[in-house]
């Protein structure tokens, strides 16, 4: 009885402390002046994603009206809300929870100015999380970025944009090849078929190693359990623990088989090769061997960093290891998954592909095109990425943290002051599907339409433009001066796979169109970034052109 009664206690006196607290966190957000919507849960807390799983069908049960939070519920909320959340609450409102609040933004001017004031809101703890391998220029802040920013930003140059061209062509018409030889043209391996051609672009270009279609990064070197793909993958899959648990649990011996040891195995892998390309690229400094002929990221950032005259500038060892753990994801994860959504969208769309093709033959040419001809002219082919990463952007929603109290512009000419250290997260997808932003009389916010990115020329074709949307409305490689380093790499990766795989073939669903788009729909599987969770169900058959 008497310890029914100091459960009891404790159970009490635990509530009672949460009822206090998210009373006290309520009259502080409600200064802020904004819609204000309770949560008896963290829902932005990683480790919140463990957690909720259970607790989801019994949240259901509860009357919408009194868990609006509950549209908040997983990492990838903002997709499958759909917007429901801030047509009752507004583009702008705050998130009450008993240990603190989050200012959710879905205003473009609001978005504009938090990404361009990076001094004024910085990513802080939330991106520490990110360091697996060592701080890099993505999650640190102040001066540190600005020394990081300084040594990797040179990597990403135009002769890098060159050779991703060229190992781009190279890769997909090996895909395509393979793509061709089932007679009847049926293709059920695309998803992980772009995923081979975005890991060996990354090879190549990042690098300096190139590998053959089937092989190369899907081999497991000596001493190594994993293959480098499987170890970025089996990483990039099981995110979500790294992001809880620190590195030293998850590599810990005798861990049963599970997603935590696959991702605590992946990441002991992935840091082992990455030591290895850096200690031959070392190697090869100090034996006095010039710049590789092609570039490579890797090469470029540890030359880069070496030439720092003073000691202090230069990255360290776990630095480089973790720009390149970005790079991989940018490069790699981000990209494979918006050529999955873009093949798949165009397969659903003939007349987009109609009026792609019409492009690809006035520009591209079947024995080749270097990318000096083509990748200026191809706005068609740029507009389809745009497109597929304003309905499925790599990251949803992005958090900030106010570095001391300021004030934030808001699209009706009204502003809020918000205090220090303030929560808030940006929702790109909520932007990016706003009516207000993006729907015209002939393509609403909501539907796939390249064409809203074209400028027409009234005389020749060859003169149409690509227009560039107004700040804060168009996020997929975040904004200001923090965007991502490598946007011009991904734009012209995704114009030389498209333009090749398309220029003499036409890309079709080999099963329903209700099936095909109910698996676009039903996307995301719960994680942070968008991904295709039933990629089996993505079966497209190509035919060729005439």
């Amino acid at each position: 009885m008497s310890i029914f009664l100091v459960c009891s206690t404790l159970v009490g006196a635990f509530m009672g402390y949460l009822l206090v607290s998210i009373f006290k966190n309520y009259h502080a957000a409600k200064a802020l002046g904004i819609p204000v919507i309770l949560s008896p849960f963290d829902v932005f807390h990683p480790l919140w994603y463990l957690l909720s799983p259970p607790l989801k069908p019994l949240v259901s049960l509860i009357p919408y009206r009194f868990r609006r939070w509950s549209s908040l519920y997983t990492g990838d909320w903002p997709f499958h809300d759909k917007r429901r959340i801030h047509r009752e609450a507004g583009d702008v409102f705050v998130l009450v929870t008993p240990w603190n609040y989050h200012i959710v933004v879905a205003d473009p001017v609001a978005a504009e100015a938090i990404y361009h004031r990076r001094k004024d809101f910085i990513k802080g703890e939330n991106y520490a999380i990110f360091n697996f391998f060592g701080r890099s220029v993505f999650s640190v802040d102040g001066e540190d970025w600005s020394r990081q920013r300084r040594i990797t930003a040179p990597c990403f140059n135009e002769r890098v944009s060159g050779l991703v061209w060229d190992e781009s062509v190279r890769q997909a018409r090996a895909v395509l090849k393979h793509w061709t030889s089932d007679d009847q043209g049926e293709v059920g391996s695309m998803v992980d078929n772009t995923r081979m051609i975005t890991l060996h672009v990354l090879s190549a270009v990042g690098f300096g190693i190139r590998q053959d279609f089937g092989h190369g990064m899907a081999d497991v070197k000596p001493g190594h359990t994993l293959a480098y793909r499987d170890a970025l993958l089996g990483l990039l899959t099981h995110f979500v623990y790294p992001l809880v648990f620190p590195r030293w649990f998850l590599e810990m011996p005798g861990l049963p088989e599970s997603s935590m040891k696959t991702a605590g195995t992946s990441l002991r892998e992935l840091n082992s090769y990455m030591d290895e390309m850096l200690n031959d690229e070392r190697t090869a400094i100090e034996n006095g061997e010039a710049a590789p002929s092609k570039p490579n990221l890797m090469s470029a950032l540890i030359r880069s960093s070496a030439e720092e005259r003073k000691s202090k500038e230069r990255l360290t060892d776990d630095e480089i290891k973790g720009n390149l753990f970005i790079f991989n994801i940018a490069g790699h994860d981000t990209t494979a998954n918006t050529f999955a959504y873009a093949i798949s969208l165009l397969a659903l769309h003939q007349d987009c592909q109609s009026w792609l093709r019409e492009e690809l033959e006035r520009y591209v040419h079947e024995s080749g095109s270097t990318y000096e001809e083509a990748f200026p002219h191809l706005h068609r082919c740029q507009a389809i990425m745009w497109e597929t990463l304003r309905l499925y952007p790599p990251v949803l929603a992005a958090p900030r943290l106010s570095h001391g109290p300021q004030s934030i512009p808001l699209s009706n000419g009204e502003s809020i002051s918000v205090p220090p250290e303030a929560r808030l997260h940006v929702n790109h997808y909520g932007i990016h599907i706003s009516p207000s932003v993006w729907s015209s009389e002939n393509a609403p916010a909501h539907e796939f339409h390249p064409q809203r990115w074209i400028h027409p020329s009234e005389t020749e074709p060859k003169e149409e433009t690509l227009l560039h949307p107004k700040p804060g409305t168009f996020l997929a490689w975040s904004a200001g001066p923090r965007s991502c380093l490598g946007q011009k790499f991904s734009q012209v990766e995704f114009v030389a796979v498209i333009s090749t795989l398309l220029l003499k073939y036409v890309v079709e669903p080999a099963v329903s169109r209700e099936r095909l788009e109910a698996t676009l729909a039903e996307t995301g599987a719960g994680s942070p970034a968008l991904t295709i969770g039933r990629k089996e169900d993505i079966v497209l058959r190509l035919r060729k052109v005439g």
